[in-house]
């Protein structure tokens, strides 16, 4: 066989050599074989692989790389022919024929990604479970379940990092890949989107409007339609209102204060009580009464003092 590889080398360049040298070279393999030299035969086959892409054997060929390669454990090289093979010729017998040997070894190459689950490189683990995702394997149901799971952890950490945008890209891709998982999305956006109200809202109490209201808006990002947040929006917009106009009745109410305007200050104090309450409001207020009381009638005032200090008591 080797002299008739020469004599067909020799013809390198005419058709002739190309319809004879897959044969040639798939005898050499054989011959290979018998010897036990099975990286030799690997080899004869890998030259029709490489070199002769219109070989009438050639998807022959790749399965007998595939057994061949199944048997010395080289899981991955048997894998890509596998690939190739499905490129070439996804409804092929001989695709079929060797798929049982593929599911086979999936597990093994699976290891991979779940190695890199368990160390936490989520991102690394989802991109070697989507090399799989193409092809009818008798794990594709548990590889696709696998990569929701990774995406809605990939969300989660998303949302404790507040980065609500690339969570809501990864929700999405665990709906375009697993609809049934819907009702586990919809819970998390949820529960996301109610942390966001209850953070907003703590702005609020501090007065801090604006902020309160950018924090509202990051539901949007999670869930486009967000009812609750539309309405604490809309809240929080008129809260600032009352509260500015609170603070422009109260500065002026200082105003007459330090004019000693008493009675323009209590009504300015009065004003801006209506439109936002506070502590600090009805301290004024109350202050003003008394100066304005004192100030009408000193002894009736001063007597008053006395009588509610300690019931009396002096």
């Amino acid at each position: 066989y080797k002299r008739q590889a020469s004599q067909y080398l020799y013809l390198a360049n005419s058709m002739i050599a190309d319809d004879l040298l897959d044969v040639c070279y798939k005898k050499l393999a054989a011959i290979s074989l018998e010897k036990g030299d099975t990286l030799q035969a690997l080899n004869y086959y890998s030259y029709i692989i490489k070199y002769l892409p219109n070989s009438k054997i050639y998807d022959a060929v790749i399965v007998e790389r595939i057994k061949l390669n199944n048997m010395q454990h080289n899981y991955a090289d048997a894998f890509q022919d596998y690939r190739l093979l499905w490129e070439r010729s996804p409804d092929s017998e001989q695709r079929k024929n060797v798929q049982p040997i593929i599911d086979s070894f999936v597990p093994s190459l699976l290891q991979k990604a779940y190695a890199f689950k368990a160390e936490g490189n989520y991102l690394l683990a989802v991109n070697e479970l989507l090399k799989f995702t193409k092809y009818p394997l008798a794990e594709h149901k548990q590889i696709i379940n696998e990569i929701c799971d990774l995406y809605l952890i990939l969300a989660n950490l998303r949302i404790e990092n507040s980065d609500y945008k690339s969570a809501r890209s990864y929700f999405d891709r665990t709906l375009q890949t697993c609809p049934q998982k819907a009702d586990i999305v919809e819970t998390r956006i949820s529960t996301a989107c109610s942390e966001i109200i209850k953070e907003a809202d703590l702005l609020q109490k501090e007065l801090k409007f604006d902020q309160a209201v950018a924090r509202y808006n990051l539901c949007y990002t999670l869930q486009e339609d967000h009812t609750e947040a539309t309405a604490k929006i809309a809240s929080a917009e008129e809260n600032k209102a009352k509260y500015l106009k609170a603070m422009e009745f109260e500065n002026a109410g200082d105003k007459h204060e330090d004019n000693k305007e008493y009675t323009a200050a209590l009504q300015a104090y009065r004003q801006s009580a209506s439109f936002y309450d506070s502590e600090q409001i009805r301290n004024k207020i109350f202050r003003m009464q008394n100066l304005i009381e004192a100030e009408k009638d000193p002894k009736a005032f001063a007597l008053k003092i006395i009588t509610n200090h300690d019931k009396g008591k002096i």
